[in-house]
């Protein structure tokens, strides 16, 4: 007999939905081959990994953009306030207003730490709430498959697995809320104000610089990533090793196989000892070539404004806000690998996850 189940109606989504779906496609959408990761499946499959889009974290959500704008405000008023410090300076009729605005930059600096501080908790709140309901619903699943899936593998190695998918997928949401998004609000404002204050010329060089930045990490983080993915795999070999042969002690002693084991794990060692210091060696190219593109974006305005200031078209504070602007933004945008090297390293991660929740009972 054929037991046909009833097609529910699809519902139509509601904007925090659209939302959720629209991280999803940013965090899940890249390829790590399988056919069965596509993001329809994960959606399906596990649709409470964005469950903090759930009323009850409404609220978390609302600090966590309002403080977000507010460490944006005191972000843009260091920088500008050690501009009008500097010009206020050089006039004497306008020097006493000088330390007021020295007064301004230190409070802002204390206030940027702060706002960011209370984000961060609200963030935390956030993505650990949405760890806590893709571990219950792994859980649910594996307790819904048949007693052969239990049977056919090694249990500690997928709950190794699926513990640190679990989180990545903290990891993945804090980093957007915590850092991919505030980037790039950064990005947008410093440039619409360089337009408008400075000029054409200091925006183009300054996305310019930006640009070649981002694409110089992401070219050179994803010829390192199959060096990262080796180095996994042997990490997960050597412990497959070691605890194989401790949990059937008595057989290697029985055979004598210490010798035998101790080669295995020496030569998985090995390997994991020479992709290591092959990662090593590309790290420090990585750093250089941002720290050039950087540095050089960097002087190009600051020649730029020197020669503004000789012409009367820009002042010396102008000169203070670019140099005070671009060092301020160069903070954050030194983790842009980590930040991909991350995100790459828990694609890899999330395979084995959403490939067990694509997986149905046998009966």
């Amino acid at each position: 007999m054929i037991h046909i189940l009833p097609i529910m109606p699809s519902l139509p989504k509601s904007p925090l939905q659209n939302i959720s779906c629209t991280l999803k496609s940013f965090l899940f959408s890249r390829n790590i081959s399988s056919h069965l990761l596509t993001p329809t499946v994960i959606y399906q499959n596990n649709p409470l990994i964005f469950s903090f889009f759930k009323e009850t974290l409404r609220t978390a959500i609302l600090k966590t953009y309002s403080l977000l704008t507010l460490s944006k405000v005191c972000f843009f008023a260091v920088p500008i306030s050690l501009k009008y410090g500097i010009n206020y300076l050089q006039n004497p009729l306008t020097a006493y207003l000088s330390p007021f605005c020295f007064i301004t930059y230190g409070i802002s600096s204390v206030l940027l730490t702060v706002f960011e501080g209370k984000k961060a908790q609200y963030c935390a709140q956030i993505s650990l709430q949405a760890w806590k309901d893709i571990s219950l619903e792994t859980y649910r699943h594996l307790l819904n498959l048949d007693v052969t899936f239990h049977y056919n593998s090694s249990q500690k190695s997928r709950l190794f697995s699926l513990y640190k998918a679990h989180q990545y997928i903290e990891k993945n949401i804090r980093q957007f809320l915590n850092y991919l998004l505030p980037l790039s609000m950064d990005f947008c404002i410093s440039g619409a104000y360089l337009w408008l204050c400075f000029g054409s010329e200091f925006f183009i060089t300054f996305m310019s610089t930006i640009l070649l930045y981002a694409a110089f990490t992401l070219r050179t983080s994803s010829g390192r990533r199959p060096i990262i993915f080796q180095q996994k795999e042997n990490d997960k070999l050597a412990d497959f090793i070691i605890s194989e042969s401790l949990a059937n002690f008595y057989t290697v002693k029985h055979f004598n196989a210490e010798e035998l084991q101790l080669r295995k794990y020496a030569k998985v060692l090995q390997k994991y000892l020479n992709f290591n210091l092959t990662n090593t060696g590309s790290l420090w190219q990585l750093n250089l070539g941002q720290k050039i593109i950087f540095v050089t974006g960097l002087t190009t305005n600051l020649v730029l404004a020197v020669w503004k200031v000789q012409t009367g078209a820009l002042t010396a504070g102008d000169v203070v806000f670019l140099q005070a602007l671009m060092m301020q933004i160069m903070g954050p945008l030194n983790f842009l690998g980590n930040f991909y090297r991350e995100y790459s390293e828990s694609i890899y991660e999330m395979k084995e996850l959403f490939i067990l929740l694509a997986r149905r009972p046998k009966y």
